[in-house]
C-alpha cells in the first residue's frame, strides 16, 4: 500500500479497479492531505481522475513499460540497460539481473561513475526511478504517457 509521503506531483502510478485489476499508467496531478490524488495522462481532453491512496498501486518496471515509456535498450552490455528518454543528464537504469527483477540508476553506461550513496539502491517500480533521479540530478523524471 502507497502512503501520501511516498508520492510527489509528477510521479507515475496506476489504480486499482473495483475488480483487482490495474489501470493503465497516469502521473500524479494533484495531493490533498486527505489522501485524494488527481491523476491524468498526456492528451487527456476530459477531467482528471479523482481516486482515494488506497486505491493507488505502483507501476511495476519491466521492458515492456520501458519500451513503451520510450526507454532505449543499450546493445553490447553485460545487464539489460536502459538509456533514460528525453532526460537532459545522460542517465541510465541496469538491471541487477537477466530477468530484471530490480534496477539501479547511474549516469554511466557501464555504471562505473555511479554515485554509490544513490546509485547503489534498487527499486523495482517507476515512481521509485522518479524519486532516485530526483535525488541524483535534482530534476524530475518526467515520463510521457
Amino acid at each position: 500500500m502507497m502512503i501520501v509521503q511516498d508520492l510527489k506531483i509528477g510521479y507515475t502510478v496506476c489504480t486499482v479497479t473495483s475488480f483487482g485489476r490495474l489501470t493503465m499508467p497516469m502521473y500524479i496531478a494533484g495531493i490533498l492531505n486527505d489522501g485524494t490524488i488527481y491523476l491524468d495522462f498526456d492528451n487527456n481532453e476530459g477531467d482528471m481522475w479523482e481516486v482515494d491512496i488506497k486505491d493507488i498501486a505502483p507501476v511495476r518496471i519491466t521492458e515492456d513499460i520501458l519500451s513503451d515509456f520510450g526507454f532505449k535498450r543499450e546493445l553490447n552490455t553485460e545487464m539489460p540497460t536502459y538509456k533514460i528518454p528525453d532526460s537532459t543528464i545522460e542517465s541510465y537504469i541496469v538491471a541487477t539481473d537477466n530477468e530484471c527483477t530490480s534496477f539501479w540508476l547511474t549516469n554511466a553506461c557501464n555504471g562505473e561513475y555511479t554515485d554509490k550513496s544513490i546509485g547503489n539502491k534498487t527499486f523495482k517500480y517507476i515512481h521509485e526511478l522518479q524519486e532516485i533521479f530526483y535525488q541524483k540530478f535534482n530534476k524530475l523524471l518526467l515520463i510521457n504517457i
